[in-house]
Formats: structure tokens, C-alpha cells, sequence
């Protein structure tokens, strides 16, 4: 049976949440089970834990209690993953016990050791298994230095440079020390942080870039293969992103996903991901971009000679009456020839092509979706949509019109410039 437990740290804002995302996705696509450890700091100071106004003393047993936690949370899920009895188990711990070396004298550190009565060799070299460290955005990057999105963090610039290199120092030792600096964009650090992880548990690295192939037909795949069923919703976005959140998993077990996509310039742009509940998923529903069509999609991954691919499958989309299947392969080179595996028949390679994107798969299916709003507007008797623009709200209600006349159509302008225009669907009973 193989665990592994892996630390991702690093400064304020280096990007760890986005990086757990993507090494989970693709870790869970190769088969593993994977176990987010959270962040145990953030936890105890959202629920009253406070550092302030007190003596050195009560900062030694504060930080006694707060790893002692930390050990606990890690030491529960390794037995809630022995009942499960995975043979390829992960666990991704949103920072380690060696972290608090950082916020502590080397007097305090060493009274804390003897407290918990374990030595520097134990808390960093025999309890994990690799770590990653993740530059703050602060160093490097400062243009996307933000706090936003960890309200229990105040760091300015300055402190969270000092804090990065004091992070870095507390884990320099361990043997699988792995530090990911912003000398290339975002997406490329994430990169890094997923190929990193994948060489600890011996898998396939992601490559830089991929290729898309449709599929003209599909025998039985021979190989060890996972497949999970995706939802993928795209969001209505005032500032100019592409915004989604992804539903993932199979019966009834899914993971939640909230990505970000922002343009940094012609051609360039840097995703941001982050796990979310099924409650934040429901509430993100609600500005739903009524433009577009919901992506339901069946995805298979598997490996074949010493390659990652991922084969998607639409049942929204037909080819000669079949669902669409496209497969995917990860590459360094892009003009390379690729070993396709022998139970795939390609019919043609649509790499850059615009329209097998999911996002103008799910703009080229409002029409259809304008059957959904129908169904749902008789169920409920009324539907409100979220748009970005009357432009599209007008689009929208003219699909309406060519699936039913007993529904009718009335906007209402946003407030104040920038916000959503809203779309009102109402059932007509007495024209059915």
C-alpha cells in the first residue's frame, strides 16, 4: 500500500490553493485517493486564536496547542484513509508542522520541540514525504500580490517576503525539498508544483502543452483507466474573466472546483483554482451566464507507453449519430509524433481549434439550453436569468421564441454599470 504525505507551503499568496486543485485533479484522474489536509493556523484564527498582547511564555504553549492540532488533523486522516484501504493514497497537506520554525524564536522553536517531545529530524524529515514550496507572489510577482483571498492574513509586501525566506529556511533539510520561484508566469509555477508532486508518487508529469484529436471510434481499453462524469457551468463575469465552477466525481461522490480565467495580455492568460463546497457551488449557480449551455462530459484517463491522456466524451454533441469523443494528450513539443494507442481511432487533429473548446461547445449550445429554461419556466412558473448584457438577453429570448409561445420575456437593467442584466421568464397557462 502506498501513502504519501506532501507538504505544499510557501509565502502569503504563492499560489498553494490553486496548485492543491490541479495536483488533486490530476492525481485523483491517475487512480490515487487524494485527501486534502487543511490548513490548521487558518482554522484556529477564524475561530478566535490570536497571537496579540501576549507574553513569550503564552506564545510557547499557543503554538505548543496549535502543532499539536496540526498532528492530530494529519495523524486522523491517515486512519480514515487506512479504512478505506486505497492501495495509492496522497495526502496534501496545506502546510506542515516545521512551518511554525518561521513565527518563532529559535528559543521558542526549541522549547516547543521539547513540549511536544519530538526533534527536527521527526517533524520534518520522517513525517513527510516531499515538500513544495510555493514563492510568495510578493517576490517576483508583486502585481498579483493580494490578500483577498485569506481574509486571516494581513501581511504586508515586506513581512511576507521575510516570512517566505523564513518558511523557506524551517524546511531546508528535508531530502524532497522542492522551491517554486515567479520566474515564469502563474500557470507555469502551478505547473511545476503538479510536476513535482507527480515525480514523488512516480506518475507522468503534466507537459506544456496538449494536443486534441477527434475520435472516430473506440474499442475497450485495455489499460488501468479512471473515469468520472464532469458538469462544467460557466458564470457570468462583470470584470471581463472567464469564471466556471466544476462539478467532478461519479455516483454521487464529487469534488467542486472554482477556476478563474484572466487575460494578462494578447494571447496570455493565468488560470486561478480553488476547491469550493457543494454549498459554494450552489450559490455560485445562481450567476449562471444564461448564454451558455451546461458541458456534461464523461472523462477516461489512463496511460499508455509512459503518456497521460484524457478521453473526453459528449453525449450533448453527435458525430454520424455516436456521442463526440476528443482525446487529449499532454506534450513538450507540439510538431512531435505521438504513439496513439492502438484502441483509438483517430479520424482527424483539432489542436487549436476554436470551436472544441468547452467554452464555444457551451456558447454554440445556448440554443439547445433554451429547451432547458423552457422546462424549468413550466415547473416553477417563473425563471430568472443573470446575463452579462441586453445584447444577450435578446439572444436568449429569441431561442425562446423558436421553442415555445407560452413564455413571456421581460428584462431589467442592472442598477449601476458594470452588474448583470437580469432576464425574467414567466409561464403563460392559458396558451398552452
Amino acid at each position: 500500500m502506498t501513502h504519501r504525505r506532501i507538504v505544499l507551503t510557501g509565502g502569503p499568496c504563492g499560489g498553494k490553493t490553486t496548485a492543491m486543485a490541479r495536483i488533486a485533479e490530476r492525481l485523483e484522474n491517475l487512480g490515487f485517493r487524494v485527501f486534502m489536509v487543511p490548513e490548521t493556523p487558518t482554522m484556529l484564527f477564524q475561530g478566535g486564536f490570536s497571537l496579540h498582547d501576549v507574553t513569550p511564555a503564552q506564545v510557547v504553549e499557543l503554538e505548543t496547542a496549535l502543532l499539536t492540532t496540526v498532528m492530530n488533523t494529519e495523524d486522523s486522516f491517515r486512519r480514515i484513509a487506512s479504512v478505506y484501504g486505497e492501495p495509492k493514497t496522497v495526502f496534501l497537506c496545506d502546510r506542515g508542522m516545521m512551518d511554525t520554525k518561521a513565527y518563532v524564536t529559535p528559543g521558542m522553536w526549541a522549547t516547543i520541540l521539547s513540549n511536544l517531545g519530538q526533534t527536527e529530524v521527526q517533524l520534518r524529515d520522517q513525517r513527510y514525504d516531499a515538500v513544495i514550496h510555493l514563492v510568495t507572489a510578493a517576490d517576483g510577482a508583486e502585481e498579483f500580490y493580494t490578500l483577498a483571498n485569506n481574509t486571516a492574513r494581513t501581511e504586508t509586501p515586506e513581512q511576507a517576503r521575510d516570512l517566505d525566506r523564513k518558511t523557506q529556511a524551517a524546511w531546508v533539510g528535508h531530502p524532497h525539498l522542492r522551491v517554486i520561484d515567479n520566474r515564469s508566469d502563474f500557470d507555469d509555477k502551478v505547473r511545476d508544483a503538479v510536476a513535482a508532486v507527480c515525480r514523488v508518487v512516480e506518475v507522468p508529469e503534466p507537459q506544456e502543452d496538449e494536443r486534441k484529436f477527434l475520435v472516430a471510434s473506440l474499442e475497450p481499453i485495455p489499460v488501468p483507466h479512471v473515469t468520472v462524469d464532469i458538469e462544467q457551468v460557466y458564470l457570468v463575469n462583470c470584470d471581463g474573466d472567464e469564471e466556471r465552477v466544476r462539478r467532478r466525481g461519479r455516483e454521487n461522490s464529487f469534488v467542486y472546483t472554482h477556476t478563474i480565467k484572466r487575460r494578462k495580455g494578447p494571447g496570455s492568460a493565468a488560470e486561478f483554482d480553488r476547491m469550493i463546497t457543494p454549498a459554494e457551488h450552489l450559490m455560485a449557480m445562481e450567476r449562471r451566464d444564461a448564454t451558455c449551455g451546461v458541458i456534461r462530459k464523461t472523462r477516461t484517463c489512463f496511460v499508455w507507453e509512459g503518456r497521460y491522456f484524457e478521453l473526453d466524451t459528449y453525449p450533448d454533441w453527435t458525430v454520424r449519430g455516436e456521442p463526440m469523443r476528443v482525446l487529449e494528450i499532454e506534450v513538450n513539443d507540439l510538431g512531435a509524433d505521438i504513439p496513439m494507442p492502438p484502441f483509438v481511432k483517430i479520424e482527424r487533429e483539432v489542436t487549436g481549434h476554436a470551436h472544441f473548446s468547452n467554452l464555444e461547445l457551451a456558447r454554440a449550445w445556448q440554443g439547445g439550453d433554451a429547451h432547458e429554461h423552457y422546462k424549468r419556466v413550466r415547473e416553477t412558473g417563473e425563471l430568472s436569468l443573470v446575463l452579462r448584457s441586453e445584447a444577450d438577453a435578446d439572444r436568449i429570448a429569441d431561442h425562446l421564441h423558436e421553442v415555445s409561445s407560452v413564455v413571456t420575456v421581460s428584462g431589467r437593467n442592472p442598477d449601476r454599470p458594470g452588474q448583470p442584466y437580469v432576464l425574467t421568464l414567466r409561464h403563460v397557462p392559458d396558451a398552452d
